[in-house]
């Protein structure tokens, strides 16, 4: 398994396995007081098959911690572990499958261990501060690291209310990424956003599509047709 390629993904793709699965699993009793520090320490056995390539499988510790007195609670150290956890962990198992997000999903399955069974193939270290998060991933049989970090970056509230499913804020997200308007102008972007809104009825989208249609080539609309059927399919309202 090889570190330095897939780290470049984890900051890069949508979280496809259920953050909120491995926040129930992050119970508030793994959280343990050690050094004025709250950590998460847990082993698992990652598990993806997918018809036609070889199954993988590795055991991988997780090592979370974060400040007890900084500015992350309790309650918003499990989230960011899940989140983080989850998020590097598709990216490592993903790296050399070009599937759907549900076929990924269909084939991917962890289980959790009491203890290590041996040397664990891959160790994941998760540090998060007030002012962002640093990931260290090392593989124990070669002993390769990789190290990525990310600034905390304030969240837009359309952009979240959009990721819940509200028709309006899709909407404003696909003229705020046809503009230009606080993020990155991106047509695909503003396609899958105008495209989710538009099938919950919102008829400013439907216009909104028809017009960011025409500045687009047949590559980025079969593109953004394809990030609407994701979304969906992993959002399951």
């Amino acid at each position: 398994m090889r570190v330095a390629l897939f780290v470049g993904l984890i900051f890069s793709i949508p979280s496809i396995l259920h953050a909120q699965d491995w926040r129930d699993k992050l119970r508030a009793d793994l959280v343990v007081e050690r050094d004025d520090k709250m950590v998460i320490e847990k082993y698992a056995i990652e598990r993806v098959d997918l018809p036609g390539s070889a199954p993988v499988e590795l055991q991988v510790k997780y090592y979370m911690e974060t400040a007890r007195d900084g500015a992350i609670s309790r309650d918003n150290f499990i989230d960011l572990s899940a989140h983080y956890g989850a998020t590097t962990l598709q990216a490592i198992l993903a790296e050399d499958h070009d599937v759907s997000a549900a076929a990924f999903l269909a084939a991917y399955d962890s289980e959790n261990l009491d203890a290590p069974t041996g040397t664990p193939d891959l160790e994941i270290s998760i540090v998060i501060t007030g002012d962002g998060v640093e990931i260290e991933i090392r593989n124990t049989s070669s002993n390769e690291v990789s190290r990525i970090s990310e600034t905390w970056v304030p969240p837009n509230p359309v952009l979240l209310a959009a990721e819940e499913g509200d028709a309006a804020a899709q909407y404003a997200a696909g003229l705020m990424y046809a503009d230009g308007d606080g993020v990155a102008e991106d047509v695909v972007q503003a396609y899958m956003w105008y495209n989710l809104s538009a099938a919950q009825g919102n008829a400013a989208a439907r216009g909104g599509k028809d017009m960011i249609q025409a500045r687009m080539t047949r590559e980025q609309i079969a593109e953004a047709q394809r990030l609407s059927s994701e979304w969906i399919e992993t959002h399951p309202f």
